[in-house]
């Protein structure tokens, strides 16, 4: 089976009944395979970026694939594209779904969790749904914090009740997908976690690093049991108050203030070539992705030299002063 543009070929995924086979190669191209007949199905393209990532939806009625742009990009079965939007700004890394839906408990409905992790050191879950009669439709629900790297690699538990993701910060983090908080933080490797896995039937998890190991981690039922009944109770508290907290201040940010990249507050903003003003290290890092265009306008940036802005700085420093006492 050779992929019809030649292009090395970065990710391939079998369908949950394994009678399919999609794969993702460097140029952005995507093939559905018949995995019966080993024979070529449909193909197509992403706009962008190599395809780096993939995942079907448990149903396998549809599959997301994730590239290096950062878009997230919905086929259907018969390879139509059903939605494309951009999910990490300096590209994806990986994307998984979890085994078990979610029901909206009014029409019957049946969502299902996607997580996806990027450069952008974000993991993301999103909502997605689809239905023949009611269509398409991918929502993002929160986005998950603690890495300060790029994350590599992102997968659910069996039962869909965590989440885990590695990241170049050489740490692996454990979430409770329901309360959204990190239930553990594993800094045994010494470099780069590439690769994550749960067992499909035991709370096991493998973890693999670019220190040439592979670390295997059992949760002890009662341990766990206890670790997110007690910090859910704790922890969700200080998240409500936090998010009361920031909304108070976010809802005041001038947009001037707000990074395109990060939609943060700039703290070390420069100029670039397009006229628009960057945190530096994000605009740095969507350089060195080889990436010679504006975040802003998409069109190719004349020069890579960025300019402090002082001026910018001071009012941002001013505004801190103002509203942070």
């Amino acid at each position: 089976m050779e992929q019809p543009s030649e292009s090395p070929v970065r990710v391939c995924r079998f369908s949950p009944d394994s009678t399919c086979l999609v794969s993702g190669a460097a140029d952005g191209t995507v093939v559905l395979w018949n995995a019966q007949s080993y024979k070529l199905y449909r193909c197509g393209s992403v706009k962008d970026g190599s395809l780096v990532a993939c995942a079907f939806s448990p149903n396998g009625n549809f599959f997301v694939t994730g590239s290096s742009s950062g878009d997230l990009t919905v086929w259907d079965d018969k390879m139509r594209c059903l939605h494309s939007e951009k999910a990490h700004d300096l590209g994806i890394t990986s994307c998984d779904f979890s085994s078990q839906p979610v029901s909206d408990g009014e029409q019957g409905l049946q969502f299902f969790r996607l997580a996806s992790c990027g450069q952008d050191r974000q993991v993301k879950i999103w909502i997605v749904s689809f239905t023949h009669s009611l269509g398409f439709e991918l929502k993002h629900k929160s986005t998950l914090s603690g890495h300060c790297a790029p994350v590599l690699a992102c997968a659910f538990s069996h039962n869909g009740q965590m989440l885990v993701s590695g990241s170049v910060d050489k740490s692996v983090l454990v979430y409770d997908t329901n309360a959204e908080i990190i239930l553990f933080r594993l800094t045994q490797h010494t470099r780069y976690v590439t690769t994550c896995a749960f067992a499909p039937s035991m709370l096991l998890l493998a973890t693999g690093s670019m220190d040439k190991t592979v670390n295997i981690w059992q949760f002890e039922p009662e341990t766990l049991s206890q670790e997110s009944l007690g910090l859910r109770s704790k922890v969700l508290r200080k998240i409500e108050e936090l998010k009361i907290k920031m909304k108070s201040l976010s809802s005041g940010i001038p947009d001037e203030f707000i990074c395109p990249i990060t939609r943060e507050l700039m703290k070390d903003p420069v100029i670039a070539a397009d006229g628009y003003s960057y945190e530096k290290e994000a605009m740095e890092n969507w350089i060195s992705k080889k990436k010679r265009t504006s975040p802003m306008t998409n069109l190719v940036l004349p020069s890579v030299v960025l300019t402090p802005n002082r001026t910018l700085k001071m009012a941002i420093n001013r505004w801190l002063d103002t509203h942070q006492k």
